[in-house]
């Protein structure tokens, strides 16, 4: 008899440790819904002049409240990182914050002053605003006053 109780003794504190590990790391799981993850971008409309650009090997990465931009094509802008907001009642995203990566100098990461590191993105200015369009973990479209990006999942 003591030993069914000792062990049911174990068992509760067993599942409470369990409880408290798990309650512990809800801030890491995706905050951001299906928009979370990583994105090739396949496609940019300028809205301004009707140009319609297939970019290649340019990717988008968002997980908490980050945006990484990184570029497989030797650009200069290889590596960019920015701040990220989720409205999800307006549907609304915003980048914003953006740094790059100094590899000449110390490797550490300097605010962008310069909006035309972000063109290639789809991103005409420092601070942007994105309609969500579509969002459904395997394809994102986002519009903003300027621009149309359309992403798929990889």
């Amino acid at each position: 008899m003591e030993k069914i109780k000792k062990n049911n003794i174990y068992g509760v504190f067993g599942l409470l440790l369990l409880l408290l590990f798990t309650g512990s790391c809800d801030k890491k799981w995706p905050q951001n819904g299906n928009l979370d993850g990583q994105w090739q971008l396949q496609e940019i409309v300028d809205k301004q002049t009707n140009d319609t650009i297939h970019p290649r090997r340019l990717y988008y990465r968002i997980q908490l409240d980050m945006v990484e931009l990184t570029s497989l094509n030797g650009d200069p802008a290889q590596n960019v990182i920015g701040l990220f907001d989720y409205n999800k009642e307006g549907k609304q995203v915003r980048f914003y914050e953006f740094h790059e990566r100094n590899y000449a100098t110390t490797g550490a990461y300097d605010k962008i002053t310069d909006e035309t590191v972000l063109y290639p993105y789809g991103l005409f200015g420092l601070d942007t605003y994105f309609q969500i369009i579509r969002a459904d973990g395997k394809q994102l479209i986002l519009e903003s006053e300027r621009s149309r990006l359309k992403m798929r999942s990889f």
